[in-house]
């Protein structure tokens, strides 16, 4: 009885551990499985992050751009107007833009002192 005891345990033990070798092959599977579809998921997560910035900086490069031919249009209509002066206006207008520069009053002549 000793023996059929002894063999029962025994044959429960292997059972026991051909169940836990089991449960961890499927634990690994599992483990494997995830890791794959996570390092998956980071991969596409990641193309779309930088498909964004690609985005986000090709936008930026366009506003740039059209922000730079704006002003440029601009100071060249500036510069067109600035040209059809003639010498006097042109005179008046450095006067005024003097006047806030420099203190004082500015004349058409030079005080000339003795």
């Amino acid at each position: 009885m000793a023996d059929e005891l002894l063999s029962s345990i025994i044959r429960l033990e292997n059972e026991i551990q051909e169940q836990l070798k089991a449960e961890q092959q499927r634990a690994d599977q599992w483990l494997s499985r995830v890791r794959t579809e996570e390092l998956e998921r980071f991969h596409s997560i990641s193309r779309q992050l930088e498909e964004a910035d690609e985005n986000a900086l090709q936008e930026a490069r366009l506003r740039a751009t059209d922000e730079a031919n704006e002003i440029e249009h601009r100071e060249t209509e500036h510069c067109r107007r600035l040209e059809i002066l003639e010498d006097k206006e042109l005179v008046e207008i450095l006067k005024r833009h003097v006047t806030r520069v420099l203190p004082g009053r500015i004349d058409d002549h030079q005080d000339v002192q003795s």
